[in-house]
């Protein structure tokens, strides 16, 4: 028989990349879409759904072997008084998800989480799967919340992968990565030269393989519930990432060597201290289990990527 794949999320940054790489697969795949004019490739089965929360299963078959769960309420703009909306599609969406995955005895429940349930910006060391979940902000916290709902798939035979990437790039990407890109473009320095940080990213191209591992790869040592922890090979450094960015443009661009306290001490007189920490903080991860259960390791290597990626977005 055809395995049979659901994919939620299917039209957003990391989705769209997912459902490309799926369609290289011998597999039926059924999406769920808001628009009916929204566009997919030949052969791929389309649910209308107009809410996520309120899905309970219509259109699709009678029994499916995973389910890939990607949709969620991000981080572009987090607001406290949004939280809400954040509940309803992240927790509430993922509930009624589990609902499904039940009454169509799914065997393989992967879940798209984020870094961000954990901490993101650890105090000392990298973040890995060992690390206790301290969620930051609204996103994290309910990204976390759907996290705890997967427990109760484990009683009913249905196998559970949850994914925590750190900052995802890519062609289309939107966000911190986007302005980050804006800011190499138009400015000919840039004051990063004195900050001596480690950031952990992973290229969508590289997180969609790491989905295909964990669907269609038999893992080395069996699992019932487990979250892994993914990323590019390398760390990297906000001036490095700037210079990536810079060759991609075809650019030259000074990395001026200012000493940090001033750095610091400017931006809290501006209030950007919380969009200078994202850009400059410490947000390294150090995930074991993909290669533990998968013996695998991201292939693309991040400055072809981050070239690519601006190359694609000129």
């Amino acid at each position: 028989m055809t395995f049979s794949v659901l994919l939620t999320g299917a039209t957003g940054f990391v989705g769209r990349q997912v459902l490309r790489d799926l369609t290289q697969r011998n597999c039926e795949i059924y999406v769920l879409s808001r628009s009916a004019e929204q566009r997919f490739p030949d052969g791929v089965n389309v649910v209308q759904v107009s809410s996520i929360e309120q899905y309970t299963g219509e259109k699709l078959p009678d029994t499916l072997d995973c389910i890939i769960h990607l949709v969620a309420k991000a981080h572009v703009t987090e607001n406290e008084a949004e939280r809400d909306e954040y509940t309803r599609v992240n927790v509430d969406g993922t509930r009624a998800l589990l609902t499904i995955a039940r009454a169509k005895q799914v065997s393989h429940f992967v879940y798209m989480s984020s870094i961000k349930a954990v901490g993101e910006f650890p105090e000392h060391g990298k973040l890995s799967e060992a690390d206790t979940c301290h969620p930051q902000g609204v996103y994290g916290e309910t990204k976390w919340q759907a996290e705890q709902l997967l427990n109760e798939l484990v009683s009913d035979n249905t196998k559970v992968s949850v994914v925590r990437p750190p900052l995802v790039y890519g062609a289309g990407v939107k966000a911190n990565m986007a302005a980050l890109i804006k800011l190499v473009k138009w400015l000919p320095a840039l004051p990063f030269g004195g900050i001596d940080n480690r950031r952990s990213v992973i290229s969508v191209r590289n997180l969609s393989d790491f989905v295909m591992t964990l669907v269609f790869k038999e893992p080395l040592i069996e699992y019932r519930h487990e979250v892994f922890v993914v990323a590019d090979r390398a760390s990297l450094s906000t001036s490095q990432l700037c210079r990536f960015i810079a060759d991609g443009l075809v650019k030259k661009v000074q990395i001026v060597n200012i000493p940090e306290p001033l750095l610091v001490m400017l931006v809290k007189l501006i209030g950007m201290s919380k969009p200078w920490q994202k850009l400059t903080g410490n947000a390294e991860v150090q995930g074991i289990h993909p290669y533990k259960y998968f013996n695998w390791q991201a292939q693309r290597e991040s400055v072809d990527e981050i070239i690519a990626m601006v190359r694609e977005k000129k």
